[in-house]
């Protein structure tokens, strides 16, 4: 019995790794088509076009604000760390719930993975807003 046991805590870390390793290809996968898929649904009727060139404008003035004060950044990244860490917290004390656990994990990669894009437009905040605007101006 002890190494069918064996056996089987080592499939469930198996499984957590290859979740693990699908979820950052597909996680980058979906923030780069995300924008394009949208832009083309909203293209169906001009309320949906109207709809999505005012969240993309109220994402360029969002990150424009944060880009432009260093103490909303500092407070954003504060409050990334904190939501990371209770996901991973919930995530280890779900554990006996091993899909559950898994799914606190990858949202914690998730909250990340958004965080260093949010970063990203920020450090590079003139091709971003360049990129927002031609999305814009494409509606």
């Amino acid at each position: 019995m002890d190494a069918i046991q064996k056996i089987v805590d080592w499939m469930k870390d198996v499984n957590w790794v290859i979740s693990l390793l699908a979820a950052i290809p597909l996680s980058i996968a979906a923030n780069l088509l995300t924008p394009k898929v949208a832009n083309w649904w909203s293209q169906r009727s001009d309320s949906k076009k109207a709809k999505r060139r005012e969240k993309l404008k109220a994402e360029l003035e969002r990150i424009r604000n944060i880009a432009s004060n260093k103490e909303t950044l500092h407070f954003e990244n504060t409050l990334t760390l904190f939501k990371t860490l209770a996901l991973i917290a919930m995530g280890g004390a779900a554990e006996m719930l091993d899909p559950i656990s898994a799914l606190f994990y990858l949202l914690a990669i998730i909250v990340i993975d958004r965080h260093i894009t949010l970063i990203k437009q920020c450090k590079d905040f003139v091709e971003y807003e360049k990129q927002a605007q031609l999305q814009i101006d494409s509606l």
